[in-house]
This record gives structure tokens, sequence and C-alpha cells, in this order.
């Protein structure tokens, strides 16, 4: 019996300890990001960064796209930050800001919050965050979209899903690495669920 037991322990230990089940209906997440610039001068509009999230761990039925130093709405373009909001495979919505700033900095460091919320019947996509280049941007929802939807909540969300979707283009090697660093899960009371263990979108390491 004693064995059993050890054996059951180190069973447990062994087990990974992953962020419990919502007991709740999902109605907002939240995902922070860290983008951190390598030590090398920009030679032009590089890097060119794209972060996708989804409601549904399916991209094509319905996703927001953030671009970074680049945008592609209407019409390709160098510099700033555009919200897009996409559903099978074509543009519903987009936004853009500081379309005439680019990322020059060496070792700039960029952190944001994308946010995905739900409620009755409406899809609200929103990114704010902080940079050299940027300064406090969207803080005033300059960068959020809001489209109509028969979801009724976020429970299908799952954050490797963004991991997967995003990444550095254009001038990868500008990129000292690309990070999701915390995904938090919300009901309608509060905080239900949080992931505290840092995704690797990119490194250079």
């Amino acid at each position: 019996m004693l064995l059993a037991g050890l054996l059951g322990l180190v069973t447990l230990l062994q087990t990974p300890l992953r962020a419990e089940t919502p007991v709740a209906d999902v109605v907002r997440v939240e995902e922070d990001w860290e983008l951190v610039l390598a030590e090398r001068i920009a030679t032009g509009p590089s890097p060119q960064i794209t972060c996708t999230f989804s409601p549904v761990a399916q991209s094509d039925a319905l996703c927001a796209k953030l671009t970074l130093n680049h945008r592609t709405l209407p019409e390709a373009g160098a510099g700033g930050l555009q919200l897009q909001v996409w559903g099978d495979r074509q543009p519903l919505a987009y936004r853009t800001a500081f379309s005439d700033r680019l990322l020059r900095e060496p070792g700039e460091t960029i952190r944001w919050t994308q946010t995905t919320t739900v409620d009755a019947g409406l899809l609200t996509f929103k990114v704010a965050g902080r940079s050299e280049a940027w300064g406090d941007f969207a803080s005033d929802g300059t960068l959020s979209v809001m489209v109509g939807t028969a979801i009724e909540n976020l429970n299908g969300y799952d954050p490797e899903h963004s991991v997967i979707n995003s990444g550095a283009g254009e001038a990868s090697d500008r990129v000292a690495s690309l990070v999701l660093k915390r995904v938090r899960l919300y009901s309608t009371t509060g905080l239900i669920s949080e992931f505290s263990t840092p995704r690797v979108v990119h490194s250079l390491d």
C-alpha cells in the first residue's frame, strides 16, 4: 500500500501543471505580448510583424490580425500599426495608427495587450501598448474594431493558435524575440483563469 502511494505521488509530480478549466463561459481574453528588436540598425521598413488572434481555433472563420511596422489594407505600406478583422478570408474592417512612424531603434522593446471581448452579439478586438517609436499607443481605443457575431462565448479560444499564426516576416533577423508572455480569461464576474508561461514565437537565441 505504501509503495502504491509513493508511485502515485511520483506520477502526480511528473504530470505537467495546467491552468484549470474555466468553470464559467469566457467572455473576454487578454494576451500580453512583447517584441524586442535586435541590436542592429534598421536599413528600411523592417522588421515586419504580424500577430493573429481569434475567438475560435480556426483563423479562416474569424480572426483579428495586428500588423506592426507595416500595413496591408487597403494597400501595402510601411510603418505604424494596423488592426484588421477577417472573416472567411475576407477583410471585414481595419484601423490604422502611426502610419508614418517606423521602428528604427536598435534593441527597442514593444509591449502590448490584445483583447477579444464578446457581448450581446458583438465581438470586439482591441490593441493597446507602449513603445519608443509610438509611445503609449491606442489606449484611447484607436485600435479597436467591433463586428457582429453569432458567437456567444470565447470558450473555443486557444493561445497556441495565436502562437502558431503569429511571427516575423521581412527582416526577421532584426527581431531578437517575439513572445506571448501571459494570457488571462474572464467571465462576466471576473478573472477565471490565467496562463503565465511565456510562449516563444520567434527568437534569435
